[in-house]
């Protein structure tokens, strides 16, 4: 019987040792390695009474790692409003990981505790069902004249609400088929292109590590969101 690796569910290239194939044991490997580089860089930069620029937390699974991260989102949402009533800029966050279902199992995390201030992006197909109320696709936000924008958003919402429909037409789950009427929706009403609009305002970004370098290329120095990457399988485990 042939392995499966646990990360990219792939049957063949077992060149490594673990139970990861040669490819994800390289590229994560890779992700490792330039990260620990970061940190001691940063570590030699800083002043001595100057925390770290970039901090690694480790952990086994189901040790509150997305819990933290949720955390952190909130309470760095809340020092924004101290800093917009004090006439300051506000501080925007952009998370991000691997996969869709790991960013998504921090958007699950954060809903459970009562904050939805954020905008999901991505594939609604791939975005977990509790989350596309406060979900978008990016199309038009690249665009350089409006009309194309409209015209690349049109195409974009006809195409995500035919997706949608099936998955509502194929979705046993009760809970699941209120999710994706809601999203419906909200494609039909505008919100969703609303969304879309906000994209370089909003204080809380999420998407995946793919689609982040698009979202923030060209984006103004000092309004870019802060990055917090989130590398994991999902529900737990990673860094």
């Amino acid at each position: 019987q042939r392995r499966v690796c646990w990360r990219c569910s792939s049957r063949g290239g077992w060149r490594s040792t673990g139970n990861s194939c040669a490819f994800c044991a390289s590229r994560y490997a890779w992700r490792t390695r330039a990260l620990c580089a970061l940190a001691r860089q940063g570590e030699e930069d800083k002043k001595d009474d100057a925390p770290p620029p970039i901090a690694l937390v480790h952990g086994l699974f189901g040790t509150g790692k997305s819990t933290l991260l949720a955390a952190i989102i909130i309470g760095v949402h809340a020092l924004g409003d101290e800093s917009e009533s004090a006439g300051r800029r506000r501080p925007r966050l952009l998370l991000c990981a691997a996969t869709n279902v790991a960013v998504d199992s921090v958007l699950t995390k954060l809903l459970g505790l009562g904050f939805s201030s954020f905008t999901r992006v991505g594939a609604l197909r791939r975005i977990a069902k509790e989350v596309l109320p406060y979900s978008t696709h990016a199309a038009g936000s690249e665009c350089a004249s409006k009309s194309s924008a409209q015209r690349s958003a049109q195409r974009a919402n006809a195409d995500a609400e035919r997706a949608l429909n099936e998955e509502l037409a194929a979705s046993p789950n009760a809970r699941d088929a209120a999710c994706l009427r809601s999203a419906i929706a909200d494609i039909k009403a505008g919100r969703m292109n609303a969304r879309t609009r906000s994209l370089k305002i909003v204080h809380v970004l999420a998407t995946t590590c793919a689609s982040s370098t698009c979202l923030t290329a060209g984006a103004d120095t000092d309004a870019a969101p802060t990055a917090l990457k989130w590398q994991g399988r999902g529900r737990g485990g990673g860094r």
